[in-house]
């Protein structure tokens, strides 16, 4: 079932952004075609999922169902494993989980084909919302990522915990590599044989997408009974303005924690969607963002995001970690993403008529705050290079543009359909690859043995 949208819109210009209130800022338009929704079949042409070969015409294009693997969530608390594309032989380094535009999602099924209970419920809100919550697309329809180079992503089943560990097997294997013993360590130097517990210190530093990781990130982890791991939180909501100073405050707290130390890290929505608009003066009655704004920004929410940002990637460089990735931000309010949720017109033009997109709210505004922020780090990874900076390590880039840009069907749900995060926040299972790729570079950097042999089945 296809609908089709017919938009138009200027490029923004963002030295006009956040406007004056005394104008009218413009409004993004898109007009439904006549006759949608329309109805297209999908004809399967015999690809095989996991190669990619086969005897279909469109073999770029096309990929079978047939033997493919379904993960779904078998309720709020568990996960559940079905089949699996087959995978490559080998897992992804940590150079090609870098890789920008290295994969695709291919569909591998339908609900229905899986879960009668599905089929049952799927026509209720109350069901369809349930199904959503249990891991299947929202289209009805079950995607797995498949990687373009010749290697894998750790399937989501080896990170779940197991009733015998608190930890899934991948991770469970990893931490035998955090056991030193201080004999050794210390080279003989001290003759007993003592155990030395380090710990792996996972600093996660965004917004609430970010938020979705690590909570995902206990879940998996199952951080109440493993002591070896720790997981620290650090928001940007609000925009960089607003949380330099709590930033850096909050690593300072957890700078001298015993063990090993990496940081993912995220800013951007917030930047574009308060900065780049007028919500900012609702809240902000100390006029902190103005006055930055002005002082800092030439007047316009790009400049600033740039001098902010920078700031940013100061704190996070000055930090004592042995990983440090910046994650992009992800493709919030997609132009074409509006599928599945109410705009409820009559209470939006009593109140604030926010029944309207604003125009500076898209993935172009979004792709051109990763590019921004992508030169400050280059700019910063290549001063280390050249100044010899031993005591501080470059800071990698984990793309999430891509994966959730070619996924306007897939985003956060809720009970009632309503708009709120779901223009900003990745679905299930794309925020569960996000995970599996994180979790997979904390390995490489950890336990190389381990994931380099890492059985993929």
């Amino acid at each position: 079932q296809v609908e089709i949208v017919l938009e138009g819109e200027d490029e923004i210009q963002f030295t006009s952004f956040p406007m004056k209130k005394d104008k009218n800022e413009p409004k993004y338009m898109g007009w439904s075609i006549p006759g949608a929704p329309l109805f297209v079949q999908v004809v399967d042409t015999g690809i095989d999922a996991g190669t990619g070969t086969g005897t279909g015409a469109d073999k770029d294009t096309t990929v079978s169902s047939k033997d493919a693997d379904v993960i779904t969530a078998a309720d709020d608390n568990n996960i559940q494993i079905q089949k699996q594309i087959q995978p490559k032989s080998k897992t992804c380094t940590m150079d090609q989980l870098m890789e920008r535009d290295a994969g695709e999602w291919v569909v591998t099924g339908h609900y229905n084909q899986y879960s009668n209970e599905a089929q049952v419920q799927r026509e209720t809100t109350a069901g369809w919302f349930k199904n959503y919550r249990r891991g299947y697309e929202r289209l009805g329809i079950v995607t797995e990522w498949l990687h373009d180079s010749s290697c894998s992503i750790i399937p989501l089943r080896d990170f779940l915990p197991t009733k015998s560990s608190g930890l899934g097997p991948a991770l469970e294997s990893c931490e035998t590599n955090l056991n030193v013993t201080k004999q050794q360590q210390q080279q003989q130097q001290q003759q007993q044989q003592e155990t030395l517990e380090e710990k792996m210190n996972i600093i996660l530093i965004g917004d609430s997408v970010m938020r979705i990781t690590a909570d995902q990130m206990w879940f998996l982890m199952n951080f109440r009974n493993v002591d070896s791991m720790q997981l620290y939180f650090i928001p940007t909501s609000n925009g960089l303005s607003m949380q330099l100073e709590k930033i850096d405050e909050g690593l300072r707290k957890i700078k001298n924690k015993s063990g090993r130390h990496v940081i993912f890290f995220n800013a951007g929505l917030h930047d574009i969607s308060q900065y780049c608009t007028s919500q900012h003066e609702a809240w902000d009655k100390n006029h902190v963002v103005h006055k930055h704004l002005t002082k800092y920004g030439n007047g316009n929410c790009l400049d600033l995001y740039k001098y902010n940002f920078q700031k940013l990637v100061n704190i996070i460089s000055s930090y004592d970690a042995e990983l440090k990735v910046f994650r992009t931000t992800n493709a919030g309010w997609m132009r074409w993403g509006n599928f599945g949720f109410s705009w409820n017109i009559r209470e939006s033009h009593k109140k604030t008529d926010n029944f309207y997109q604003q125009q500076v709210l898209t993935p172009n505004s979004v792709l051109t705050f990763n590019n921004a922020a992508s030169k400050i780090i280059e700019k910063h990874n290549r001063r280390v290079k050249e100044e010899h900076l031993n005591h501080r390590v470059e800071i990698k880039i984990l793309d999430y543009f891509e994966m959730t840009y070619a996924r306007p069907d897939e985003t956060e749900t809720k009970a009632q359909n309503q708009v709120g995060a779901h223009l900003v926040h990745p679905g299930l299972s794309v925020s569960w690859l996000l995970l599996r790729k994180i979790l997979m570079l904390i390995m490489w950097n950890t336990c190389k043995e381990t994931i380099k042999e890492w059985p993929l089945q």
